[in-house]
């Protein structure tokens, strides 16, 4: 895919689809993690800060750069590590940057 070389398109897209399948099968029937919880309810989050986090990492340092350019599963650890406080300052205090209601307010007690 990266040298835009399909062969055959119709191969291609059945590939695509029985993958897309198998995971939709998968998803359904694996057992529910709190860290998959944690990851569907923040996408967004993560989507949005993803991107400007490994460009961080790239000008941080050269150990940075090589981890990233060359270590892709350490590299998504540590930026998934340092998403989880950006996923928390939109969970307490944005929600509805990310699509969600504000928590219900009791309005006997207002302070």
């Amino acid at each position: 895919m990266s040298e835009n070389q399909y062969g055959s398109f119709l191969r291609f897209f059945g590939a695509v689809v029985a993958f897309s399948t198998i995971c939709y099968i998968i998803a359904i029937n694996a057992p529910k993690f709190k860290i998959f919880k944690f990851i569907g309810r923040n996408t967004i989050a993560i989507l949005a800060f993803h991107a400007p986090m490994i460009s961080t990492m790239n000008n941080l340092s050269d150990t940075t750069a090589n981890i990233v350019a060359y270590h892709p599963i350490i590299a998504g650890t540590i930026i998934f590590i340092l998403m989880i406080p950006i996923c928390y300052i939109f969970d307490r205090w944005m929600p509805v940057v990310i699509g969600r209601r504000n928590k219900k307010v009791d309005k006997n007690n207002i302070y």
